[in-house]
């Protein structure tokens, strides 16, 4: 219901893809990958291959740590200020993969973002089917991956999610959230193709680990982009006519928060 035509999915491999870059210049490695395949198989994004690393790699070398430090943080943010100088990086190292940011900066358009994000959130939870998906996800951090809860109410929160709609509480929790991040952006691509997703998804996953690296956390507010009706709302707040691909807040986090879990390298490394 979320992503029907795996555009999330496909952002998710593409930082993937940037984690292995990362992984491979600390590893003295540089990455060479075609992202045209001559294949008949829809689901291959890339072939990748390996060669001594250059200077090119150096940097992304440097992001190495970062990977298992950064977290989806969905709390509220220290109120602290981002510095410029930060913010600066973080949007020239997303345009290094042919994305566009764009930090939401005056406040009228924060506000009608947040009003999207609400939005968003209503047309979801009012969705029977789309209750019961986000319901599956949940479990117990025992149980592996998804969306962790506390092993002694997952089952009730579980039957909660499915029977009630919740979109009061989660609208006006998103709408806080939203509006009292220090960062507030959007990740966008002129084209909506695989390709651009794919791409999409190493720009972030740069943004992620370097934001991180200076003390920074993230997380989404997906809501107006998953909804088919409220992406080109969103894209004509826009200062440019291109695709939104993500909905990003970013700030210095109040605490630690632990990892959720991840599967096995023999799960997804053939």
């Amino acid at each position: 219901m979320n992503d029907p035509n795996d555009r999330e999915l496909t952002i998710s491999c593409g930082c993937a893809l940037m984690n292995l870059r990362v992984a491979a210049a600390h590893n003295g490695l540089g990455v060479t990958y075609d992202v045209t395949p001559d294949s008949n198989d829809k689901d291959l994004l890339a072939v990748i291959s390996f060669h001594e690393a250059d200077i090119s790699s150096l940097a992304e070398a440097e992001l190495f740590q970062s990977i298992e430090g950064r977290r989806t943080y969905r709390k509220h943010f220290q109120t602290r200020e981002v510095p410029n100088s930060i913010l600066e990086t973080l949007i020239e190292v997303s345009s290094v993969e042919g994305t566009w940011p764009q930090v939401i900066e005056s406040e009228e358009k924060r506000q009608n973002i947040s009003a999207l994000v609400s939005e968003g959130d209503s047309i979801q939870w009012s969705n029977l089917s789309w209750r019961r998906e986000l319901a599956t996800w949940m479990h117990p951090y025992s149980q592996g991956e998804g969306l962790i809860v506390p092993g002694i109410v997952a089952p009730i929160l579980k039957v909660i999610i499915r029977i009630f709609d919740m979109v009061k509480g989660v609208g006006s929790k998103d709408k806080k959230l939203a509006d009292a991040s220090p960062i507030f952006a959007v990740l966008g691509t002129d084209g909506d193709s695989v390709a651009n997703w794919r791409d999409a998804g190493q720009a972030l996953e740069r943004i992620l680990l370097n934001a991180y690296s200076n003390g920074l956390q993230a997380s989404y507010l997906n809501q107006p982009i998953e909804v088919v009706s409220l992406r080109t709302k969103l894209q004509n707040l826009l200062d440019r006519g291109c695709f939104p691909q993500i909905l990003l807040r970013l700030g210095y986090p109040t605490d630690e928060i632990d990892a959720t879990p991840r599967r096995s390298l023999d799960e997804v490394v053939d």
